[in-house]
């Protein structure tokens, strides 16, 4: 009888800390996923974020400097090596920007972005050959249309970055939660066992006991 008792009781104690195992399996394989998630969440915030927001400020810098440049020596042979520099500037940040993640409206608003700087760069081609008063005028209308584009893409940069920051205090929240969860559930299941070891334990000392007086 003794030993039906020992099977008894230790196949609780067993079976006790095989969910203490498993709760804490499934545990570190959620709060693995989670930080996996935590970590994308940040790259994205880097790669699709911030870099594209430098990308969008180079642009509209060398944009600025170009358009000085023309108010105040004109569009001539002498500005012509200084605006192609600008120009391979603004060609290197578009195709560095166009390797990130881009999101619908942000796709829409960077196709009109890339019509009016293309219109931009024709007029301005136009003009370094003899352009009119007209073409000046279409000049500063694209220079405007494009940076308009800029503006709004940085306000999308800024949406997505607040919706990422948003996910990523979700995803922590919850994996401090479950952890929580966890602990608790961890306790509750070693007190078990040390319950049924310790009543295992009795019983059969008791059991020993009465065999010995019998």
């Amino acid at each position: 009888m003794k030993w039906l008792y020992f099977v008894k009781y230790k196949t609780r104690a067993i079976a006790g800390l095989s969910c203490i195992l498993l709760v804490i399996i499934l545990g570190n394989l959620l709060v693995r996923e989670r930080f996996d998630k935590l970590d994308k969440s940040m790259t994205s915030i880097w790669n699709d974020r911030l870099k594209p927001t430098v990308y969008i400020y180079e642009i509209s810098k060398n944009l600025y400097q170009k358009r000085l440049l023309v108010q105040e020596k004109g569009i001539s042979t002498e500005t012509t090596s200084q605006l192609a520099a600008h120009n391979s500037l603004i060609a290197s940040h578009i195709a560095s920007y166009e390797k990130t993640y881009l999101t619908p409206d942000e796709k829409t608003e960077w196709n009109d972005f890339k019509k009016h700087i293309t219109n931009y760069s024709h007029l301005e081609l136009a003009a370094l050959k003899g352009g009119t008063a007209q073409n000046s005028g279409a000049l500063e209308k694209e220079f405007n249309l494009a940076i308009d584009n800029l503006n709004r893409l940085s306000q999308i940069q800024i949406g997505e970055g607040n919706l990422i920051q948003k996910n990523t205090k979700s995803v922590v929240s919850n994996s401090i939660a479950f952890s929580s969860l966890e602990m608790a559930l961890l306790i509750v299941l070693s007190l078990f066992t040390l319950i049924v070891l310790s009543v295992s334990d009795k019983r059969l000392f008791q059991q020993h006991q009465r065999q010995i007086l019998n």
